[in-house]
């Protein structure tokens, strides 16, 4: 990611504004001409012949997340409240090891499914192991909140990876032997306490194969889309893919058109902004979320 930042800082063509969040859409008629945009000093808009959102998943409204807390789901939001379809929000996916901790605020420690499959085990309360520690993500986090469910004073059940040598493990994870021993967890000789998170929305805002969202002249990629592609249960690592191929589409079809649309600057903004409460938002994702999830992550 530096380094793609690096590249577009250094084109003459591109304005990169920090520190500024996007606060609604200048939209008329159901087009798109722009957003309403908000930084430190002042509110201010911006007109465009195209609107690319592009601002991730959800992940930061849960408790238990493997995201970065300003990951709020803000375009998915501002497209609730412009009326743009949205699509499969049901649809949220839950990484069954996550290092528990209860106090720790913002994104929890991914403890990756190579520790499995480097021989970890997961085991309960009893020290027995009581699902296959290999199988899909869904079914891991389900048998996982299935068994925690009959220890509430204890909300975890344990990854076992003590059957591995300290010098294999800090060979083969340093990165999470050391953050393990950041938390007071010897990863060779403790057992470690888990609890799925979240950790990827499937659904969103509903796009097409060229990335067009349900009002004119207005595209979505990443995570805050809704492309179809992962069904009910993402892949690992294809969500990578699908902002690749699906952000070159976008570029690709505006491109061809860029040059057909007249630039208009409407000077009419919302007179309130969608991201003013997020109450609706929130609302809005009870009514969709499981309700294992929904009691779990407290959104």
């Amino acid at each position: 990611m530096e380094s793609l930042l690096n590249v577009v800082s250094q084109k003459s063509n591109v304005t990169m504004l920090e520190d500024t969040k996007l606060l609604d859409l200048i939209t008329k008629d159901n087009i798109c001409y722009g957003g309403v945009l908000k930084n430190k000093e002042k509110t201010f808009t911006v007109n465009s012949k195209f609107t690319i959102l592009a601002t991730g998943g959800i992940g930061g409204i849960f408790n238990s997340t493997t995201n970065v807390e300003y990951l709020t789901g803000d375009a998915i939001n501002i497209s609730l409240k412009n009326n743009i379809e949205i699509k499969d929000m049901e649809y949220l996916q839950l990484h069954p090891t996550v290092l528990y901790e209860p106090n720790a605020k913002g994104k929890k420690l991914l403890l990756s499914e190579s520790l499995r499959g480097e021989g970890g085990v997961i085991i309960n309360q009893h020290r027995k192991e009581f699902i296959d520690s290999l199988l899909p993500r869904e079914v891991v986090s389900s048998a996982i909140l299935k068994e925690i469910s009959k220890t509430p004073n204890k909300p975890y059940v344990y990854l076992d990876m003590t059957k591995r040598p300290k010098n294999f493990l800090t060979d083969r994870f340093p990165y999470l032997y050391n953050e393990c021993l950041k938390r007071g967890y010897e990863m060779d000789k403790d057992l470690l306490p888990i609890a799925p998170a979240h950790h990827y929305c499937m659904g969103g805002i509903k796009v097409d194969l060229y990335s067009k969202t349900s009002m004119e002249n207005l595209y979505a990629v990443g995570e805050a889309s809704c492309t179809g592609v992962h069904g009910s249960n993402r892949l690992a690592s294809n969500s990578l893919l699908e902002a690749l191929v699906f952000g070159n589409q976008a570029a690709e079809n505006i491109n061809s058109k860029i040059n057909e649309i007249q630039f208009k600057e409407i000077i009419q903004t919302p007179t309130e902004f969608a991201l003013d409460s997020y109450d609706n938002f929130i609302n809005f994702l009870k009514e969709k979320v499981d309700s294992r999830y929904a009691k779990l992550f407290n959104c």
